[in-house]
């Protein structure tokens, strides 16, 4: 039995920012639906390096309470990916990286 699972970023990639110096801005969204109720809300995070990125992704997988299996799977790749990716592993693919 096959099931399809479908997932979507929470917003347009148009929200994020660029800030003088070339650091990536993420900013979590005012008001939107959520699957799980909030935990806390991030605030804004620079991304500068690999490492940040990795903790970027891992903050927002743990405040949904899903282990690094689930959000390899809803993201369509494979629990060491995700692993690395948090760990800030510079050499991974790009598109593997945009996927999650």
């Amino acid at each position: 039995m096959s099931r399809s699972i479908q997932a979507s970023l929470p917003r347009p990639l148009r929200d994020l920012h660029q800030r003088a110096g070339g650091a990536l801005v993420v900013d979590e969204p005012r008001t939107a639906p959520r699957a799980n109720p909030p935990t806390s809300e991030l605030p804004g995070i620079e991304v500068n390096s690999p490492e940040d990125l990795g903790l970027l992704i891992r903050k927002v997988r743990e405040r949904r309470n899903q282990s690094q299996q689930s959000f390899a799977d809803l993201a369509g790749v494979g629990r060491r990916f995700v692993s690395e990716l948090e760990n800030g592993k510079a050499t991974l693919e790009l598109g593997k990286v945009l996927k999650v």
